[in-house]
């Protein structure tokens, strides 16, 4: 007949298991001890990893197109080329590009060998890697498709893979108005957590700050709890006691202890102060933030003389210090 109408099917594109979204702050623990424990946020970098197989080989010199879409006029993620790998029993060697029209992913595959020869093979699962930028933490889909030279698509999921849950960026601002060493003082902490409906708030201090762990607590409606991990950093839980959502996070007054002197902290954390807002319980994070922390303020002109001389008896020392409270009267 030498018909050369008709249609092109394509084969499927599986995701298997659940993708997984990774923080730039868990590819760098050592830097970032504390925030590498947290969920991936809004408007931050992140790398998106999925499990896929395909159940058409694709062919050397053919492409693997992901792209992301928002629900309905919400935006989807921003997509770079840095980082983007794929891996099977090795690394699959790809030239990745960005589709203006799209802002699409395109990745030709093994360019420089043959188109007769497998790049990816059928019913093998493959690890795809790559850098992404959450707009939003709207609800995502993600589209994988492989073409070739031909039109239409050699394999597709047909948009239909759900994508990720990233947590809101929260701000945090910690006031205090003095700061001396080894006291219990009080700071104010101000949370903007923009939509997000909180019920418990996680509060993470720098390094050798204690929460007052005395009967009333360590404020309204706080509670010390344990040191976060291997940070050893303490940690206080600020919730109602009826369940109900903390709608006022502003003017937070918080009760702690400070340490002998400033701490010096790790990595590049220092004496950051942090909070993660929660719906009910753990597992259920729906944002977090940190503030700039402030340094233990010594006590100004404090000083010690006595006589140099070995084996002197009943003499005087004398401390010398100065006091910049108003009708300050007690140390």
């Amino acid at each position: 007949l030498q018909y050369e109408g008709g249609f092109r099917l394509p084969g499927k594109v599986t995701v298997v298991g659940t993708p997984v979204l990774t923080s730039v702050y868990t590819e760098s623990r050592l830097m970032y001890p504390v925030k590498s424990l947290f969920q991936p946020r809004v408007s931050e970098w992140a790398t998106a990893e999925f499990r896929v197989q395909f159940s058409q080989p694709v062919y050397s010199t053919g492409n693997l197109v992901i792209r992301c879409q928002g629900a309905g006029d919400s935006p989807g993620y921003l997509i770079k080329t840095d980082g983007f790998v794929i891996i099977g029993t090795g690394q699959i060697a790809a030239i990745p590009v960005i589709d203006e029209a799209t802002g699409g992913l395109k990745a030709t595959l093994k360019p420089s060998r043959p188109a007769s020869e497998v790049a990816l093979m059928a019913d093998t699962p493959y690890t795809v890697s790559l850098r992404v930028y959450p707009q939003s933490s709207g609800v995502n889909t993600w589209r994988i498709d492989t073409t070739d030279a031909k039109e239409g698509f050699t394999n597709t999921n047909d948009g239909n893979s759900n994508g990720f849950n990233p947590v809101e960026r929260f701000l945090l601002t910690v006031t205090v108005v003095r700061s001396p060493p080894k006291a219990t003082i009080e700071i104010i902490l101000d949370v903007d957590q923009g939509s997000s409906v909180i019920r418990e708030l996680l509060i993470i201090a720098p390094p050798g700050f204690l929460f007052d762990s005395g009967p009333n607590g360590c404020g309204d409606m706080c509670m010390p709890g344990q040191a976060l991990g291997s940070t050893g950093r303490r940690t206080a839980t600020l919730a109602s006691p009826t369940g109900q959502p903390l709608t006022v996070l502003t003017g937070l007054r918080i009760r702690v202890q400070t340490p002998e002197q400033t701490p010096i902290g790790s990595g590049s954390e220092g004496v950051m102060w942090f909070v993660e807002g929660r719906g009910q319980g753990a597992g259920t994070t729906k944002g977090w933030g940190q503030g700039s922390g402030f340094s233990v303020t010594q006590m100004a002109g404090s000083a010690v003389y006595y006589a140099g001389i070995a084996n002197l008896r009943a003499h005087q020392i004398v401390f010398t210090f100065t006091l910049d409270v108003d009708a300050g009267s007690m140390i």
